[in-house]
């Protein structure tokens, strides 16, 4: 079986190996014979899933029911089913660098996954003809749960992005970064003051590497605009790079997204036709001075920048419009109009209150379905002419002091109640006896209250179940709280508390991020200097209870990653002599890339390359002996030449004068070369005025033989 190109059909990992007569997948410990692999079972599979790798769901989904139906009597089609699960779920299970599994979603579905039929079916196949891959399944199934409630509360808690950033850091046969990198960087740097940018050097900073999926999709799900950087095309068909831009195509399909666009930036000499196919049709920007401007420009048309002036202003009115909404149900309730009340348990009505009652009725039109309150000002005050002590005169002219054209609108002013016309509104009514009506709006007013509290209570409750808070969730909660009336406050659960251990979980991301990068650079085989320089810029910004916790540490694995790096370069030395050492030719640009490596050492490190003196005076021998052999070939065609070229004899002499002189002896027919500059003076005759500068024994005269001097230095 070739491993290469065979792929597991139940995780996709390529990574196996082998035991006895069987292969077992490093990334999910499934087992498969040879026989297994090599079957048309599993090469219907892998097609399947390379339909699904490039999220062709319906594709897949056709395949893996044909796999069912044509198998299931005779091999174990579970990978099947769970092949209809990951396609119902729109999801990929990738394989990380440490060969761990993580979703890649393409959606995010709302329906636990309990709950749909691909579930059920796979676990009733399971359950009676695989039940040793039960728990297997369980666990994946888990993991994409998990990925998908925290992509959940992510959402629930953080503002949607305007702008992603696709774009690959690291070279692809090394950790050096790409040029890619740092226009990425430029763009965040300028584009984040006004609109919300993912950028995963940024966004992922205080993530832990486990839960970088969800804030990935969520800020695919949410971005209006991606900007794909693109200097070379094997960047972008690189796994990762390109299962960002696929997946954000994928989601401007979806009925409930708005547009999505796409803006390739071509830096260095990348061209459109240098585009993968799916994204030739797309509108690409130039790197260069006006970049940014140009990006701007574009973005303003699509995203509505952000406006920190109103940005306050906006959250408030985007709060009251959740109170509203919130308190609807209630208040339709409540809308029985006041004037009403006071008609209740009369058998009839004297030609004075009718009259009120007609005033009222227009007044109550004007406020509430025209919100004419001069109009209605002037009808309250006629009812008030008939009958002063009418406390739903009162109320009305509360409500167009206040220009509230319901009772909703008049509870959420928080100095309704210090008004004269509230006071006198009070008085009647319970004069009257229609004390309930005034408990009505007093009632609206608590409910109001609460409702506005709670909006900052499911914040909270949030910002607890979110194991990645971040600083903005805090300066949510607290925009949102300080929009409260003071009354409402009151209603607030656990505010103090909440943020204090939100911040202490912020503290304790941070110093585990710090801890993690630590031991990932500690364990790498090769760091490089963006590694170094990474874990000191984390230090620094660490503050120093933070240091304190995360420990000296980090200099002992900055210590050892420039050793590892130190002894690298030493390496590289070291075999590059070998392989020079193992050269019957060796050529002049490797022994000066050899000595160029060597003077970049460190005085220490240059003791610890073996032999270097001898190996690269052995290879200097070699090709300075080759060297002269292939000069004295050279020569050997000389005399065969019947017209002498300038450019033939200086090339030929200043390979003679290249050689040092004890190789120079080496050289057979060197008379062979001065033979030929006699002829090539004879025939330039009088014309010549000069040879080379490095020739100045060579005399001419105008209208005269040249005439030759001794110029040779043997």
């Amino acid at each position: 079986m070739k491993l290469t190109a065979f792929q597991c059909p139940i995780c996709m990992s390529t990574h196996f190996r082998k035991e006895q007569d069987a292969y077992v997948c490093e990334s999910c410990g499934n087992t498969y014979t040879e026989k297994q692999a090599d079957s048309q079972m599993f090469i219907d599979l892998r097609i399947a899933n390379r339909h699904r790798q490039f999220a062709e769901f319906s594709k897949a989904k056709e395949i893996y029911t044909e796999i069912i139906a044509k198998y299931k009597d005779e091999e174990d089609v579970s990978s099947a089913y769970w092949g209809l699960l990951l396609c119902d779920q729109s999801v990929m299970l990738e394989v990380d660098n440490q060969g761990q599994l993580f979703p890649s979603f393409y959606r995010v579905k709302s329906m636990p996954i309990e709950e749909t039929d691909a579930y059920k079916k796979l676990m009733k196949y399971v359950k009676k003809h695989a039940e040793e891959k039960l728990d297997d399944y369980q666990e994946r199934i888990n993991i994409i749960e998990s990925a998908r409630d925290k992509a959940n509360v992510i959402a629930n808690s953080s503002k949607p992005y305007d702008v992603f950033i696709c774009f690959k850091k690291t070279q692809l046969d090394s950790d050096m970064v790409t040029p890619d990198y740092d226009v990425a960087n430029e763009i965040y740097n300028e584009l984040s003051t006004k609109y919300k940018v993912f950028y995963s050097e940024k966004s992922l900073r205080n993530i832990r590497v486990r839960d970088f999926e969800p804030n990935i999709y969520y800020g695919l799900y949410t971005a209006k605009v991606m900007l794909i950087i693109c200097s070379k095309r094997e960047f972008l068909e690189s796994h990762w790079m390109k299962n960002e831009w696929k997946r954000f195509m994928e989601l401007n399909k979806s009925r409930d997204q708005d547009y999505k666009s796409i803006i390739p930036i071509f830096i260095d000499n990348f061209t459109e036709e240098d585009l993968p196919d799916e994204l030739a049709h797309k509108q690409a920007l130039k790197y260069g001075i006006s970049l940014i401007s140009d990006i701007d420009k574009t973005l303003q048309k699509i995203i509505n920048p952000i406006d920190k002036d109103e940005e306050q202003q906006k959250q408030i009115e985007m709060l009251m419009a959740n109170q509203k909404k919130i308190l609807e149900e209630w208040s339709k309730r409540e809308s029985q109009t006041i004037e009403f009340s006071q008609e209740q348990g009369k058998p009839r009505l004297t030609p004075q209150e009718e009259k009120i009652r007609s005033i009222l009725k227009l007044a109550k039109v004007n406020i509430e379905d025209l919100g004419n309150f001069d109009e209605a000002e002037g009808q309250v005050r006629k009812a008030q002419e008939i009958d002063a002590e009418n406390y739903v005169t009162w109320f009305y002219k509360l409500m167009i002091d206040f220009k509230a054209q319901s009772i909703d609108e008049l509870i959420m002013h928080d100095n309704f109640r210090d008004s004269v016309n509230y006071r006198l509104f009070v008085k009647y009514a319970n004069k009257a006896g229609k004390g309930d009506d005034v408990q009505k709006l007093e009632g609206a007013r608590e409910d109001f209250l609460r409702a506005s509290a709670q909006k900052v209570n499911d914040l909270l409750q949030a910002l607890k179940d979110n194991p990645n808070p971040l600083e903005e969730d805090v300066g949510k909660i607290k925009l949102v709280y300080e929009s409260l009336p003071k009354e409402a406050q009151q209603y607030v659960v656990d505010l103090k508390e909440t943020i204090l251990n939100a911040r202490k979980q912020m503290r304790e991301n941070k110093i585990g991020n710090f801890k993690t990068r630590l031991t990932m650079v500690s364990n790498k085989e090769h760091p490089n200097y963006d590694d170094i320089l990474k874990i000191e810029e984390e230090y620094e910004n660490l503050s120093e209870d933070e240091r304190d916790l995360a420990g000296d540490g980090y200099k002992q694995v900055i210590t050892d990653a420039s050793n590892k790096m130190k002894d690298a370069k030493v390496q590289k030395v070291q075999q590059a002599l070998i392989t020079i050492d193992n050269q019957e030719n060796p050529s002049r640009d490797d022994l000066i890339h050899i000595e160029k490596m060597y003077n970049e050492l460190e005085d220490k490190s240059k003791a610890s390359v073996h032999d270097y003196k001898e190996i690269m005076l052995r290879a200097y021998d070699k090709k300075y002996i080759n060297d002269a052999k292939l000069l004295s070939k050279y020569l050997t065609k000389l005399p065969t030449e019947k017209v002498p070229n300038r450019d033939i004899y200086t090339k030929l002499e200043n390979r003679y004068k290249a050689l040092p002189k004890k190789y120079r002896l080496m050289v057979e027919h060197i008379e062979y070369l001065d033979d030929y500059y006699d002829k090539l003076i004879a025939s330039e005759g009088g014309k010549v005025t000069t040879v080379e500068k490095q020739q100045e024994n060579i005399k001419t005269t105008k209208g005269e033989p040249a005439k030759k001097k001794k110029h040779w230095l043997w």
